[in-house]
């Protein structure tokens, strides 16, 4: 039997690894969506990720994502289809305040949807304002692209997401990998008080002039209180949002019900009078994960050995060897956290099959990425000496390319030693 031949028609929404448009099928079909890589499908990466949320999104309860269909076929590689609903992205609601009553509805529809996700043990680990659909009329809501959602469990970092595909006004810290938190749901939280402060305002928590300095803000700066943005913002609003985006996870909301039962109970009272009288926040939160107690016990020797010769200048490289799973990772954590020493670290395996030089690219990327979210005043000299050698230029950038927006222009006058055939580092 043939396939159904499907009709494109208006882009919806342009994500990091696909674009979404409505589509039109046979006769007595549903509207539809079809999500297109990015990517040439035979590069493999961005078909991956779709044929990954579709099998997902199959698996989820109705009314969190699109309803997928199935991919697309041979006429659309790489592409898969889903049933389309109307509705609006939350990111045309964010060009000017909202009222109170209004942003509370609007957030309360996506609690809803974030709640069953994380009660699946998955993260979304992404809600970019253009991907969170909106029904305002049916008080419903969900999420267009869960193409970097993931399964919850322990690990550093930000996903499958990089930091350059990230909408950084709303990235939690630890989502930068320049923190030693793990990445769970209450990145999504942070997420969510980040666009509720963003209706309430008009403008998101934090601003600077570039992206380096945007990471550097929601690493250490305190957002300003709505309140002091927003005269005659009722205090609970504000307090809501403030607890959403504090940087420790565990001073945050811990789940979305606990969330969705106070933003519930402001918008009972402002309907009654458009106010809200203070009351405690969190009564009905409780996180859905237990969480056993993280720490290193019977190590503390050992720890202090690691601690002081990262301090000591006359130390120029330590190797903690043992057995895959022993702890080693855990242990050098533990010692250099608080520290403030600047420490490269790496694994070296040589059974692993790694790529040439993943090792030491495992070393530098977070003192690069580190540097890179850090004050500029600490950057520019870096930056300064690095510049001054076209070659170490050349081959940081092709080792890292993060680097490249700020040593691009250093011009390249090496050729690839005959050594090691070109693209090796990448």
């Amino acid at each position: 039997m043939k396939a159904t031949p499907l009709w494109l028609g208006a882009v919806r929404y342009e994500g990091p690894c696909f674009r979404l448009s409505e589509a039109r099928g046979g006769p007595g079909d549903p509207p539809l969506a079809v999500k297109l890589p990015h990517l040439d499908p035979s590069f493999g990466e961005d078909r991956e990720s779709l044929l990954d949320e579709l099998s997902l999104c199959r698996s989820l309860p109705e009314g969190i994502s699109l309803k997928p269909r199935g991919p697309a076929g041979v006429d659309l590689p790489g592409a898969t289809v889903w049933e389309w609903v109307e509705g609006q992205p939350l990111s045309e609601l964010l060009g000017a305040p909202m009222r109170p009553a209004s942003a509370v509805r609007a957030l309360l529809c996506f609690c809803g949807p974030l709640g069953d996700l994380h009660d699946q043990q998955i993260v979304l680990d992404d809600l970019r304002p253009e991907a969170l659909w909106l029904d305002r009329v049916r008080g419903t809501a969900l999420f267009l692209d869960l193409s970097a959602a993931r399964f919850a469990g322990p690990g550093r970092g930000g996903g499958k997401r990089s930091l350059e595909e990230r909408r950084l006004e709303i990235l939690a810290p630890e989502q930068s990998g320049l923190v030693a938190l793990s990445v769970d749901h209450r990145a999504d939280l942070y997420a969510l008080g980040a666009l509720f402060y963003w209706m309430l305002a008009g403008r998101p928590p934090f601003a600077a002039p570039d992206r380096t300095g945007l990471v550097h803000a929601q690493l250490t700066a305190t957002p300003e209180p709505l309140v002091a943005r927003c005269p005659g913002l009722p205090l609970a609003l504000s307090e809501i949002a403030g607890r959403l985006l504090e940087k420790n996870p565990g001073a945050r909301y811990q789940s979305a019900l606990g969330l969705a039962a106070d933003l519930r109970e402001c918008l009972d009272q402002l309907q009654i009078d458009g106010e809200v009288e203070p009351f405690p926040l969190g009564q009905r939160d409780a996180s859905p994960v237990l969480r056993l107690p993280r720490g290193l016990f019977g190590r503390e020797d050992a720890i202090a050995e690691l601690r002081a010769a990262a301090l000591d200048p006359a130390v120029s490289a330590v190797a903690v060897a043992g057995p895959s799973g022993i702890g080693k990772s855990s242990l050098v954590a533990a010692a250099l956290a608080g520290s403030g020493a600047r420490v490269a670290t790496s694994k070296l395996d040589l059974v692993a099959g790694r790529a040439p030089l993943s090792a030491l690219r495992e070393a530098l990327r977070p003192l690069v990425d580190r540097l890179l979210g850090g004050d500029p005043a600490t950057l520019n000299p870096w930056l300064a000496r690095l510049g001054a050698d076209d070659l170490l230029a050349a081959s940081l950038v092709e080792l890292l390319p993060s680097l490249s927006p700020v040593l691009a222009a250093q011009p390249r006058r090496w050729c690839c030693p005959p050594w090691r055939p070109a693209g090796a580092f990448t």
